[in-house]
């Protein structure tokens, strides 16, 4: 259940009913996150198959960005000649296989080879294959509402990239953590890691750009304003419009 929005003419102030309106999302974004969590800790789930499962959905996410903007790209640059929906296919199914060897490898030696899971296990495994049912599932979906946006609306428009950063970061991280001797023999330790970044991305998504140092796909209308006062501090003027 979601909190009602405020009736206007509440004496409440703006600014206060906006951070309560923030604190209910961030309350829906930390628990719908943590859930995979929860289940590895106290329900008994599988470590290694929520870690191939958070795999599988970067890697659809990425092809529902590549095949969307493979089928696009004529429409917004002419010189690019369809490749008709066969070609994006295998094109896209050409580009995850790329990506999957130095985003996955690192996951199977962690895995498959430190943890001793052995295939036949996340195959037999009801929960592993209802998951990446609903993702493929919901890939499928965003893939088709992503085509629809962008008869309409160019890729920069709808920031693309942007999206793509953030999923690809998000698996940096987890990377990252998998390389540490920590990480490799304690999967929860990078299903926390993951949850953590996705908790991030969501509630600030362009903070976390920041601090990892992708300022380029920042959206500067989302970054607090300098204050007069703080620039008379540090000494520069304010800059006037000619």
């Amino acid at each position: 259940m979601t909190a009602p929005a405020p009736i206007g003419g509440t004496s409440q102030p703006g600014s206060v009913t906006r951070r309560a309106i923030s604190a209910v999302a961030i309350a829906q974004i930390v628990a719908r996150n943590i859930v995979p969590l929860v289940g590895v800790l106290f329900l008994g789930w599988h470590a290694g198959n929520v870690l191939l499962l958070y795999f599988l959905d970067t890697l659809l996410a990425i092809g529902v960005m590549v095949a969307g903007l493979l089928g696009a790209m004529p429409r917004w640059a002419p010189s690019i000649r369809p490749i008709g929906p066969i070609r994006t296919v295998a094109a896209t199914l050409f580009l995850l296989v790329f990506f999957s060897l130095p985003l996955g490898v690192p996951l199977f030696i962690m895995l498959f080879g430190v943890n001793d899971v052995t295939l036949r296990e996340v195959l037999t495994d009801t929960g592993f294959r209802t998951g990446a049912i609903i993702q493929t599932a919901a890939a499928i979906w965003s893939y088709l509402d992503l085509a629809r946006a962008l008869r309409e609306h160019s890729p920069e428009e709808l920031r693309v990239k942007r999206r793509f950063a953030l999923v690809f970061l998000r698996w940096i991280g987890v990377l990252m953590v998998i390389y540490t001797s920590i990480g490799i023999q304690v999967p929860v330790l990078v299903i926390a890691t993951y949850v953590a970044i996705s908790i991030w991305e969501e509630i600030a998504p362009d903070r976390f750009l920041v601090a990892i140092g992708d300022r380029e796909d920042v959206d500067p209308a989302s970054l607090p304003r300098q204050a007069p006062g703080a620039r008379r501090a540090s000494g520069k003027k304010p800059l006037r419009p000619s």
